[in-house]
């Protein structure tokens, strides 16, 4: 209680009002079950990275390489390589949600939880493929490119923050 946390006050006076604000402002749920750190957070920061509201693009080659190959009489150049991911409708955040949470009887342990994916649009996670073989002579070529996509509906991911 060295921070004046004490009963049904585990953050002390001070603490307990930013909390209160945090969750009127930042986490409060709507009619559709969002909230409103969407509007807040999630919104602003992927459309500065994006123009995209909710989403996060990498375009691009994430990694690859080519690769002369020499095996047995057998000559080809394999290229594999991944480009232009993204992340989308990150903003879709809803219940339950919670950050900082104390845990009752674990005074050094905040639980936090999110749900993505919450209401028509999932959270997608989608990245490009490529791989191709191209051989000495003209009867070995081949070139595959896939999209691979995830979609997640109702998402919750939880964490328990060790405080010390």
């Amino acid at each position: 209680a060295a921070f004046g946390g004490r009963g049904m006050s585990p953050y002390g006076d001070v603490f307990r009002r930013i909390m209160q604000i945090i969750d009127d402002q930042v986490l409060a749920v709507d009619g559709d079950g969002l909230s409103k750190i969407n509007d807040v957070v999630f919104g602003p920061m992927t459309e500065a990275q994006s123009s995209v509201p909710g989403s996060l693009l990498f375009p691009g080659d994430r990694f690859g390489g080519a690769s002369n190959v020499n095996v047995g009489g057998f000559k080809a150049t394999v290229e594999v390589r991944a480009f232009d991911a993204s992340i989308e409708h990150i903003n879709t955040v809803g219940e339950p949600i919670s950050l900082l949470a104390p845990v009752q009887d674990q005074r050094s342990v905040l639980d936090n939880t999110a749900t993505f994916g919450v209401g028509k649009n999932p959270l997608r996670a989608s990245v490009g493929f490529l791989i191709s073989i191209m051989g000495d002579d003209e009867d070995l070529s081949m070139r595959n490119e896939i999209v691979v996509s995830a979609d997640l509906s109702a998402a919750t991911i939880m964490a328990a923050a060790l405080v010390q």
